[in-house]
């Protein structure tokens, strides 16, 4: 009888996204290769009901091509050539002036010339700059690979864009599985992909509570808030810029870190504008109705820009398959406040319509809510209401009734108080402070107060529990609504407005931007006690701010997620069974620090940096702003340029990722 095989030793993956789906892949290949005995388990704190949806407003990437290199040594390039685009150049130009700011690749002094410099940097690569996609699509190609049963479908080593069987272009589409794009909706749940996957590999609401190591045998043990325990050989937080697992890891000290300023982004389908299309913005200027000549005229194939403006940066990309993506990014001097401007502004609206719609009715604070018939209207003056004890209460004035068809009963209502309906915020100061009717700043126990009327407003009108909840996100066409308002306040060419006009308010979102900018970790474990059994990737080791171009964190993201499957294999594969466990993982750990940590953080500065300076509504800083490229040698654009196309690469020597076939 031959000897029994040894369980698999499970690694613990908190995160179903890029970086975690990546890792999984790039393991399960590597310990093929190697003869590894190691399983990776997912561990995702969405269910199947909310997975992949549309939840994050389907952002588009533009993705570097040391990023796409992992993805065909993963062998995904065949479905990878349908949902992707090549990006051959970009330019970021000023608002203001219209000169052009940088541009990638640098320009050559003699036309036709070609940078040598530049040229090694592509050496033996005949993949573009960059290639442009929308985020689901790549999860989708992710998951279908790692489920292994569709590799007819994905598989290949080589990139050659050619466009999706399903876009908006296609007249025969495939459904489900054959299709290349992700639909709208919950695909993941449609499509079946928790079964293709299989529960032992993929455990969805698992949310992170807590872990543990032991001190003796370096297991990690995971709690999860469903009551779930489970222990692994080691654990990898791949669990985004909120990661749990880098909470506990660095004892709350890295938390996400507000850098000034919110992002609308969306997907605009081109050839296919939805019926509710808005026909102007704000200020009551006209959005033209564009043909797609004009639109592909501004954003041609293979381009990507960004108009840089005081406090406004607006960027687009051409991500091919019929689909434009944009990006507006908005200083604000606190987080979520134009989210929250906007969301109080509608809730006031909603409330008041509801008041004006039911009967007169009476509100009490502090105290229980009366029958109509006990109500009496007296002219005691708010002021002395206030400083009466026990309950006030704030009967209905008459005015609601006469009030004429264009008046806020809401407005009207609250004249009748110390505290006056706020004035709007002035589109300079979102967070301006709202004054009363006695000209003070409204203090916070007279704010306490008014929202109290107005979550009573809202119970006794049978609003929905929620309308007074602070929002710290949009989607949606409030979304879209929100981005036109944002992105006003830039001259923009009128194209930019219809392209933002024409999105599917499915795939638009608003959110603030955050990153790791004031303090980014310098190692991705913990350094002094077991180094190497916990791990971070993706934006849980490193989050970047996202600019109006966007960001190379997708890209790290997946490179991320590679090498660490690289060095698994190198320090724990055959040739190092002489060397014990712990020593192996903390000799990984250490390498992964020295390929990771330096390059990953120049990053997140750089991101931040650039998004202070680019966003700055001071003047005389703008000036100096727009000299420094004027009177940059092209020297620097051009080392600027090559860092980027080096920045994330996985250095050739390690383990191969190419499928194992039997």
């Amino acid at each position: 009888m031959g000897a029994q095989q040894e369980p698999p030793r499970r690694v613990l993956i908190i995160g179903g996204g890029i970086a975690g789906i990546t890792f999984a892949l790039a393991l399960k290949r590597a310990s093929a290769t190697t003869g590894l005995n190691l399983e990776p388990v997912i561990f995702e704190a969405s269910t199947a009901e909310d997975y992949a949806g549309s939840r994050d407003g389907s952002p588009h990437w533009l993705v570097w091509r040391w990023a796409v290199e992992v993805l065909l040594e993963l062998g995904l390039g065949k479905r990878l050539s349908k949902i992707a685009w090549p990006v051959l150049g970009f330019k970021s130009m000023d608002a203001d002036t219209n000169e052009v700011l940088v541009q990638w690749p640098p320009p050559e002094p003699t036309p036709g010339a070609v940078d040598p410099e530049i040229a090694a940097a592509s050496a033996g690569s005949s993949l573009p700059p960059l290639v442009g996609l929308r985020k689901t699509d790549l999860l989708r190609l992710l998951l279908l690979a790692l489920a292994g049963t569709h590799d007819d479908l994905i598989e290949g080593h080589d990139f050659a864009a050619s466009g999706a069987n399903n876009s908006d272009l296609s007249t025969d589409v495939p459904k489900g599985l054959e299709g290349d794009l992700a639909r709208e909706g919950n695909w993941f749940e449609e499509e079946g992909f928790a079964e293709l996957i299989g529960t032992d590999s993929l455990k969805l609401g698992h949310k992170l509570d807590s872990y543990i190591i032991s001190a003796t045998t370096g297991l990690v043990t995971a709690r999860f808030a469903n009551g779930a325990v489970e222990t692994g050989f080691m654990m990898v937080g791949a669990d985004g810029i909120d990661s749990t697992v880098r909470d506990l890891l660095g004892n709350s000290r890295y938390p996400p870190q507000y850098t000034g300023s919110v992002i609308a982004h969306g997907i605009t389908r081109v050839h296919i504008p939805p019926v509710d299309t808005p026909t102007e913005l704000e200020d009551r200027r006209p959005i033209p109705d564009f043909d797609l000549e004009d639109l592909y005229s501004f954003c041609p194939h293979g381009s990507a820009l960004s108009i840089v403006g005081r406090g406004y940066a607006f960027g687009c990309a051409n991500i091919g398959n019929g689909m434009l993506g944009w990006n507006v990014v908005a200083s604000q001097p606190e987080p979520h406040s134009h989210v929250n401007n906007f969301t109080a502004a509608r809730r006031r609206n909603t409330i008041s319509a509801a008041i004006a719609a039911r009967p007169r009715q009476s509100i009490v604070i502090g105290a229980q809510v009366p029958e109509l018939s006990e109500v009496k209207t007296d002219s005691t003056s708010a002021e002395d209401k206030w400083n009466t004890p026990g309950a006030t209460i704030v009967a209905e004035p008459e005015e609601i009734r006469q009030t004429s068809e264009g008046t806020d009963p809401l407005s009207a209502a609250l004249s009748k108080t110390s505290i006056s309906e706020p004035e709007a915020a002035s589109p300079t100061s979102p967070t301006a402070p709202r004054r009363t009717r006695r000209g003070t700043s409204e203090t916070a126990f007279e704010r306490q107060l008014r929202e109290q009327r107005e979550e009573i407003y809202a119970q006794r009108t049978g609003l929905p529990s929620n309308i007074l909840t602070p929002d710290t996100t949009l989607v949606g066409e409030d979304a879209r609504t929100l981005a036109l308002r944002l992105a006003q306040n830039l001259p923009l060419p009128l194209e930019a407005y219809s392209i933002i006009a024409r999105t599917d308010a499915s795939m638009t979102k608003v959110e603030d931007v955050e990153d790791n900018g004031h303090q980014a970790l310098d190692s991705y474990t913990m350094p002094n006690f077991h180094p190497g059994r916990v791990m971070l990737i993706g934006d849980a080791a490193h989050p970047i701010a996202t600019q109006a171009h966007g960001s190379v964190a997708g890209g790290l993201a997946i490179t991320d997620g590679a090498l660490l499957a690289k060095l698994i294999a190198k320090h724990l594969g055959p040739s190092m069974r002489a060397v014990n466990d712990e020593s192996a993982l903390e000799n990984m750990s250490r390498e992964f620090d020295r390929e990771r940590a330096a390059a990953c953080s120049a990053a997140v500065y750089e991101a931040r940096a650039e998004g202070s300076w680019q966003r700055t509504e001071n003047n005389w800083l703008r000036g100096l702003w727009r000299l420094s490229f004027k009177v940059t040698p092209t020297t620097w654009s051009k080392s600027a340029y090559e860092t980027l196309l080096e920045r994330g690469r996985v250095k050739e020597g390690y383990v191969s990722l190419r499928p194992v076939r039997t």
